[in-house]
């Protein structure tokens, strides 16, 4: 459980490198929505989700949208009580074969 926001970004990057890499090695060409979970220390869980204007298929893009997803929970825009996070969790959908 932490608000590191070096941490949890260094984390959040991994968690990107990893489901880019499953989701090209699945043969997919692209996604259009990106989705991230937050479950704080008191186990409270919110997802917040993103859909591009256009298909992508690139780690930058997952990882920079990603981060716009994940930045309000480490401020009082979503997270006023500042609670510490637990997990972080991304996925990508709409996919185009």
């Amino acid at each position: 459980d932490t608000l590191n926001a070096d941490f949890i970004f260094s984390r959040l990057k991994v968690i990107c490198q990893n489901v880019f890499r499953r989701f090209s090695e699945s043969g997919f060409q692209s996604f259009r929505t990106i989705t991230l979970t937050v479950r704080f220390a008191d186990f409270q869980t919110f997802t917040r989700s993103q859909t591009l204007s256009a298909p992508t298929n690139t780690a930058q893009i997952l990882q920079f949208e990603s981060m716009k997803l994940l930045t309000p929970f480490l401020d009082k825009r979503e997270n006023p009580k500042n609670k510490p996070i637990r997990l972080i969790g991304i996925r990508v959908e709409k996919l185009v074969g």
